[in-house]
């Protein structure tokens, strides 16, 4: 088998995101995660869409839909070229109302192992800050 590693360092340069439960990007919370999104079917895997994440987040971190979109929409910028994501925000930009803008936002997705991969990041990123701030 092989396996590729996300090169793209940009997770590390932005930082965490604030208001994150410090056990969500655990190991476990991650496996259960995956193993949810591929019960899924297409909309889990190999892409989970916004839907899905959005009712799981609530569920099963207690996130706010404000927050789980705050949390998806980061990773997506980050996974996407800087080209797809301008477009697609322009579009989404352009709606007149709500409920389109739901639909149009239902419609994303990204990968799911890379937002795996992001969660675990901003887990890590957390408890290093946690210890930098306890040592001084």
């Amino acid at each position: 088998t092989k396996v590729l590693v996300w090169p793209n360092q940009d997770i590390f340069k932005h930082g965490i995101l604030a208001g994150f439960p410090a056990s969500f990007g655990t190991a476990e919370n991650l496996s259960k995660f995956l193993m949810y999104c591929r019960t899924k079917g297409k909309n889990g895997w190999p892409n989970v869409c916004y839907a899905i994440w959005e009712s799981y987040a609530q569920r099963n971190f207690n996130m706010t839909p404000d927050l789980a979109c705050l949390f998806f929409e980061s990773c997506r910028h980050i996974c996407m070229s800087m080209k797809d994501t301008s477009v697609w925000d322009d579009r989404y930009a352009t709606c007149s109302s709500e409920d389109t803008k739901s639909r149009m936002r239902d419609k994303v997705s990204v990968n799911t192992i890379h937002l795996a991969l992001y969660m675990y990041s901003q887990n890590v990123t957390l408890m290093q800050t946690q210890k930098f701030s306890l040592r001084s």
